[in-house]
């Protein structure tokens, strides 16, 4: 089995890296709070409170969830979440891991059956945000350096939805598509991203559910469809 050549994805907000404006700039408070795990503060009838990011965005998600099918195809009771490992092996069990704690919130709030950290990372790859222009991983490198658990027991018939805190390229995806499509090659496997990437312009609204697409093509560039008409795409 090689790698999918189109790639459906759905993602839930969204964040811009270098927008200027208040709404782009919150986005990416929002994003870091997700990646860190940390708290947002917000002011609400004259009073300041804090939330934890992943939990707020969860929350948003079962209060968005009926309006939007493709997004209930992913996120229910009857599916097994899978967390995208990060860029490097774990150290501890409890070291900084965004997708899985995206998983616990999203199990919490009723969206998945159960969790299942059926991948692991058998050595390190490039971190996307601290990689030099032309040197993030590929979805080569993601797949080979990718393995399935398999002291992890799977249920084989539920589907499976693999979880991802932020998408840009969709190079994670890919690679660990094929992954876990070989693994279990009967099985629905859907993708999931809590927040995508808008690498260019701003952020007009950061809650907003899109499905949208990642091509590769055969030279291995990835062409990324990000579900509303914008179009952006990368060369490794």
């Amino acid at each position: 089995m090689g790698f999918p050549s189109k790639l459906s994805y759905v993602a839930f907000a969204k964040y811009s890296p270098k927008g200027e404006t208040h709404l782009s700039q919150v986005s990416r408070v929002i994003r870091s709070a997700v990646k860190n795990d940390t708290y947002i503060s917000f002011t609400n009838a004259g009073k300041t409170e804090s939330v934890n990011g992943i939990e707020f965005l969860a929350a948003k998600i079962v209060a968005a969830i009926q309006q939007y099918p493709f997004l209930k195809d992913c996120l229910n009771g009857d599916v097994v979440l899978v967390p995208i490992p990060r860029s490097a092996p774990l150290k501890t069990k409890d070291a900084l891991w965004p997708p899985l704690r995206i998983c616990q919130a999203l199990l919490a709030a009723g969206l998945g059956s159960e969790i299942s950290p059926l991948l692991i990372r058998s050595h390190a790859v490039q971190k996307s945000a601290t990689a030099p222009k032309g040197m993030r991983a590929t979805p080569e490198d993601h797949y080979d350096s990718t393995a399935i658990d398999n002291d992890v027991p799977a249920l084989i018939e539920k589907p499976i939805t693999l979880v991802d805190d932020v998408v840009t390229r969709g190079s994670s995806f890919v690679g660990m598509f094929r992954r876990l499509a070989e693994a279990f090659p009967n099985r629905t496997i859907r993708c999931f991203a809590l927040i995508q990437t808008l690498s260019e312009g701003e952020v007009d609204k950061i809650i907003l559910p899109v499905q949208g697409t990642i091509t590769r093509y055969p030279s291995g560039r990835l062409w990324r469809d990000t579900g509303g008409g914008a179009q952006q795409s990368w060369n490794f």
